[in-house]
């Protein structure tokens, strides 16, 4: 396959949902269970980026690793992408691999064009989280290559990755220890595990890359799953019953009105991202996916009679508290539709805490926006004008993903906290999406949640406006 073939393949591929630690785990040592995952310690794992990277050299796609230098420790003489240990300076993940890219091989953040992030892989004996991205070179660039950390640069053919007779079980010194393990045997070049500190060996994500090589998932063309593993046809029996529901307590109860639902019609497939103010748990995310799911049968701005529910749109994804999720058969069930379900950081049994994000759940984050459509909300609960977790903003500035602001209102007066039971009957419904906001990822953080915030209507600035007009208005 020639390079632009290639390339145009692989954006596709990252349209996909991607495999993730299936592909992976075939590439780990016999003995590693999946249960590595649930013994991570929050609060001592450290955390590191790389960067895939492929150029054109006689028109076939060819992927940059590098051999460490040998020394006495782990690491010595092991083959890994670009990469290493995240930086305080840091912004992002992103930052840290096209930092260390450029430190160990001398290749600058402006020459890449970063295409996606694969899963991010913990690797047990260091306890790291690395984060892999994906990106595309024009042509071979120039090396120079960190003389204190790199032995060699290899640019090494992808099409010898594809599963073939380079893949095999092979006998390697771990430490001291003879391990049989799946590995590539490139040119020579031995590609296995994923042990290093700070850097993850090649293979680890050169799995999960070769299992979204379009080829291979060119024969799937009917989906059975969704990106989570949940069955397409007990969803799509889900949001019939509940759109049913939900159609009765929209349009006949209350009635809702929809603005620039038109929008809708022009975006991309997957990495769009909802931000929207907080009003009740369910009713919320309900009202939006029956807009979404007119959107795809051509309707604007309204909530029509639900045959649009005999074909909905099965991947829009909601983030949520997995404790909300969990209190009951009937969030369970919502779950089930399209949560990606995340521990709070900040509340737990109703009781503050403070502890750090959970990988995992920013990697769950990021499957589904590779997938489909994702709504979040910014402020993790239904108080009003609460200021904005920055989570959000660091997804974005990861993912960089067409960001649609939405507002919702009257869902507190016409049905209870969580959204599952009317309160109120006669109530005005409305939910509006904005145009996609034109965000300058290089900006901090803090600066992209101002944005966010601002677009939602839920800054203190429209705070200060409501109680404006509360006071403007006539007293009985």
């Amino acid at each position: 396959m020639d390079f632009n073939h290639f390339r145009e393949e692989l954006e596709k591929a990252f349209t996909r949902p991607l495999p993730g630690q299936d592909a992976q785990y075939q590439m780990t040592p016999a003995g590693r269970e999946r249960g590595d995952l649930k013994r991570i310690d929050q609060e001592k794992v450290k955390q590191a980026a790389t960067a895939a990277l492929f150029f054109p050299m006689q028109n076939r796609p060819h992927l940059i690793l590098t051999r460490r230098v040998e020394y006495p420790g782990v690491h010595s003489g092991q083959i890994s992408f670009p990469g290493g240990r995240r930086e305080p300076e840091d912004e992002s993940f992103m930052d840290t691999a096209l930092r260390e890219t450029h430190e160990e091989i001398g290749v600058k953040a402006g020459d890449i064009t970063l295409l996606g992030s694969l899963t991010a892989l913990y690797i047990p004996p260091s306890n790291f989280f690395v984060y892999p991205f994906v990106g595309i070179l024009d042509q071979k660039p120039e090396f120079f290559p960190q003389e204190s950390e790199v032995a060699e640069i290899l640019s090494l053919d992808f099409n010898l990755f594809l599963p073939g007779e380079s893949l095999k079980q092979t006998i390697v010194d771990a430490r001291g220890f003879k391990l049989k393990v799946p590995a590539f045997n490139i040119n020579g070049h031995i590609i296995w595990g994923a042990t290093a500190t700070g850097h993850v060996h090649a293979a680890g994500s050169q799995s999960e890359l070769t299992y979204i090589w379009p080829g291979i998932q060119h024969s799937m063309k009917i989906r059975f799953f969704d990106a989570f593993g949940n069955s397409l046809l007990i969803k799509r029996m889900l949001i019939f019953v509940i759109g049913i529901i939900a159609y009765y307590r929209f349009n006949i109860v209350n009635k809702t009105v929809i603005k620039g639902s038109k929008i809708l019609k022009t975006l991309p497939g997957n990495n769009v991202l909802f931000v929207s103010n907080h009003q009740t748990y369910f009713a919320d995310v309900t009202g939006m996916y029956q807009v979404f799911c007119c959107a795809k049968w051509g309707v604007d701005d309204r909530i029509n009679f639900p045959w649009y529910l005999l074909n909905p749109k099965v991947n829009i994804y909601f983030v949520a508290a997995k404790e909300t999720m969990k209190a009951g058969i009937l969030p369970k069930l919502f779950a089930y539709v399209g949560s990606v379900s995340i521990k709070r950081s900040w509340r737990e049994a109703g009781k503050e805490i403070d502890r750090g994000v959970d990988p995992r759940d920013i990697n769950k984050i990021y499957k589904a926006m590779n997938a489909g459509w994702v709504i979040t909300f910014p402020q993790g609960t239904t108080k009003p004008y609460v200021s904005g977790r920055r989570g959000t903003a660091h997804i974005i500035k990861e993912k960089k993903p067409i960001v649609i602001p939405v507002v919702v209102d009257g869902f507190r007066r016409a049905f209870d906290k969580k959204g599952l039971f009317l309160k109120k009957k006669g109530v005005k419904l409305s939910i509006q999406f904005k145009e996609p906001l034109d965000i300058d990822y290089s900006k901090p953080s803090a600066k992209i949640l101002e944005q966010i915030m601002e677009s939602i209507e839920q800054s203190q600035e429209f705070n200060v406006m409501k109680q404006l007009e509360k006071t403007s208005e006539p007293q009985p």
